[in-house]
C-alpha cells in the first residue's frame, strides 16, 4: 500500500498480510526525504526503527521485540541529544535523561517507576538539584543548587510529602525562607528574609 501527502507526494509505504501490517515500513516527509524507516512482524513493530530529521540525521533509534522497546534509545534534536533513556521490555529502566534548554533531568526508573537516584544539571553543566525517589514519589533529603554552586533550598519527603523544615538560600548563601511541614501541610513557623538578612515576613 502507498498512502500520499495531501500535496500529492508519497507519505507512506507499508504491506499488509492478512490484514496486519507486515515487513519493510518507510514514512517520508512531503519533501520527499525519508522520515522512518522499519520493519513489522503481525502487525507489530520488530527490529530496528529509524528516524530521521529533515536534514537526513538520525534523530532517533529504538530496537523493537514483539512491538516493545528494547534497550538504550538515544533522542536528537537538531543534532544535539535531547533524550537517552533504556527499555525492559518496554518500559523505562535505569537512568532516563531529559535535556531542555541546555538543562538536564535524570531520573533513574525501575521497572517503568521512578526508583532511585535523581539529578539535574544547569545550562552550564553546574549541578541543579539532587534527590531521589521511591516508588515513584520523592523520598529523602533533596538539594537545590544555584549555577553559582551555592545551596538555593534543602528539603525532605517521606513517601512523596514534605517533612520537617524547608530551607531556601539568596546566592550569596544567606537564608531567604524557611518553612516548615508535617504529612505535606505546612505547619509551625514560617519565616523569610531580605538579602540584607532583616525579616521580611514571619507567622
Amino acid at each position: 500500500w502507498t498512502y500520499h501527502h495531501d500535496q500529492g507526494p508519497v507519505w507512506l509505504r507499508i504491506t499488509y498480510e492478512d490484514g496486519l501490517a507486515q515487513g519493510e515500513e518507510r514514512v517520508f516527509y512531503d519533501s520527499g526525504a525519508p522520515l522512518r524507516t522499519g520493519r513489522f512482524a503481525a502487525g507489530l513493530p520488530e527490529g530496528r526503527v529509524e528516524e530521521l530529521d529533515p536534514e537526513g540525521r538520525v534523530r532517533r533509534s529504538v530496537e523493537y521485540r514483539k512491538g516493545l522497546r528494547e534497550g538504550a534509545v538515544s533522542t536528537r534534536e537538531g543534532g544535539v541529544v535531547a533524550a537517552a533513556e533504556a527499555f525492559v521490555a518496554g518500559v523505562w529502566n535505569g537512568p532516563r535523561t531529559l535535556v531542555q534548554e541546555k538543562e538536564s533531568t535524570t531520573i533513574t526508573y525501575l521497572g517503568g517507576i521512578a526508583h532511585g537516584a535523581a539529578e539535574g544539571t544547569h545550562a552550564g553543566g553546574e549541578k541543579r538539584f539532587r534527590g531521589a525517589y521511591e516508588s515513584g514519589l520523592p523520598s529523602g533529603a533533596w538539594t537545590f543548587f544555584h549555577p553559582n554552586g551555592q545551596v538555593s533550598e534543602e528539603k525532605t519527603y517521606v513517601a512523596g510529602r514534605l517533612e520537617g523544615q524547608v530551607r531556601a538560600f539568596f546566592e550569596d548563601g544567606k537564608p531567604s525562607r524557611v518553612e516548615g511541614y508535617l504529612h505535606g501541610k505546612r505547619h509551625g513557623e514560617q519565616r523569610a528574609f531580605h538579602p540584607d538578612g532583616s525579616r521580611a515576613e514571619e507567622g
